[in-house]
């Protein structure tokens, strides 16, 4: 990978997945849960010949990760655009539900690897594009997470469900306008 901007090969997810040995890290202590719930805002442009401008998408995530290395995600999406937000209306989208075993890639292509103590990191592939997340977790039990979107190679824009009638349409990448979480 040439950098954070750089456009990575289809395989890059495969070659992320760490073998570690998670004991001693905090994420995945034996018998106990650690719940991290989030927001990500990100802005989009859906491209011509129906072009709409800052399309921004809110998701709500909740991750449980147990003591046997078992991650499960829940996520709520709901897309709202400009002229949407001046009428109040708000598009839901549809909600994820997936269980993933830490170090292991999921039939979704999504792979969470412990890099140390007190940090995780998710990278979901899609046909087009990659998002990496990096959960930390400082000593004061304070979240951050870190989300970025890369192009696959070979790619200059991505092709998505239109939220208001499902039809496919090409967008740009997704910028990331704001990423929080918590620990419950």
């Amino acid at each position: 990978m040439k950098g954070l901007g750089s456009i990575v090969t289809p395989a890059f997810t495969a070659g992320c997945i760490l073998v570690v040995a998670t004991t001693g890290y905090a994420f995945a202590q034996s018998g106990k849960q650690t719940v991290i719930t989030g927001t990500l805002v990100s802005v989009a442009d859906r491209l011509p010949p129906d072009e709409v401008k800052d399309i921004v998408t809110e998701q709500h995530f909740v991750f449980t990760l147990s003591g046997s290395n078992q991650v499960s995600e829940s996520w709520k999406r709901a897309v709202i655009h400009a002229s949407a937000m001046r009428e109040g209306k708000v598009l839901p989208g549809p909600d994820i539900e997936r269980n993933v075993t830490l170090g292991s890639q999921s039939g979704e292509k999504v792979v969470w690897t412990v890099k140390g103590p007190h940090r995780l990191q998710q990278i979901m592939e899609g046909k087009q594009m990659i998002r990496m997340m990096d959960i930390s977790i400082d000593d004061s039990n304070r979240c951050a997470v870190t989300v970025r979107f890369l192009l696959q190679q070979g790619h200059t824009d991505i092709i998505n469900k239109r939220f208001d009638n499902g039809e496919r349409a090409h967008f740009t990448l997704p910028r990331v306008q704001s990423a929080s979480c918590e620990i419950r």
